[in-house]
């Protein structure tokens, strides 16, 4: 972790997290190996339902944790496809509000099993963007045609199309993003909020946060250039680009 000097960038690291404590090591560190000059980079995740060894991992880097049990909406577990898109959103929205609590400057959301690049989160704050991610690739499937965390809004028929085609190293401007992003702190103050519901289905939680902060007149990017690794589980890792 950086010194926390005046003219530093402060920024605040987290997440929900629950029982991923078969890739916590990995990603603690790859963040603790970052390159964090000219960062001030304080921790919270936001540890829910947790069974294993989540929280003394967390604990045991020096990372603050917040323990949220047994709330209305909860999941069944914490294997992918189980999520509960509405309980995401009010866990990362415990976070903005424990987030608005401090002085920092940015909210840095990284999901757990997202392994960054040593430059990726001070590349991200040199970007100086409302909202910028790294190039994650999400989907399994043939090279060339994976989907990443960056989409397109079809303004005509409101549908969200993933981009498959930019110039490599670019910071591209997108209509939807998410997973491992920096959040400038008036995004929130405007009142933007995660939900799960829009266009009258249920739809992930990170949707109704991009199309309020477009509504409010912010823009996000993606730059390509930093391209984490995405642990889907043990034994499939993907990596950004490909």
């Amino acid at each position: 972790m950086s010194n926390n000097c005046s003219e530093d960038i402060k920024i605040l690291l987290g997440a929900p997290v629950r029982d991923r404590g078969w890739i916590l090591p990995r990603f603690i560190k790859h963040i603790q190996n970052s390159d964090l000059t000219g960062i001030a980079l304080d921790t919270l995740f936001i540890a829910n339902d947790c069974v294993d060894d989540t929280i003394p991992l967390l604990k045991g880097a020096g990372f603050h944790v917040m323990e949220y049990n047994n709330l209305p909406g909860r999941t069944a577990g914490s294997v992918r496809g189980q999520y509960s898109y509405s309980h995401l959103a009010n866990l990362r929205n415990i976070l903005v509000e424990e987030f608005l609590k401090t002085d920092n400057e940015y909210l840095l959301s990284i999901d757990t099993d997202i392994l960054v690049p040593p430059f990726g989160i001070q590349k991200l704050a040199k970007d100086n963007l409302d909202i910028c991610s790294m190039l994650l690739c999400n989907q399994k499937g043939t090279i060339g045609s994976r989907a990443h965390n960056i989409m397109y809004l079809d303004k005509k028929r409101s549908t969200f199309y993933h981009i498959f085609r930019w110039n490599e190293g670019e910071v591209i401007q997108v209509d939807l993003t998410g997973a491992v992003y920096l959040i400038h702190r008036r995004v929130f103050e405007s009142g933007v909020r995660y939900s799960n519901y829009a266009w009258g289905e249920n739809v992930p939680e990170d949707i109704i946060f991009c199309k309020q902060a477009k509504e409010r007149g912010f823009k996000m990017y993606c730059d390509t250039s930093l391209k984490p690794v995405h642990v889907m589980e043990a034994g499939i890792e993907l990596i950004g680009g490909c």
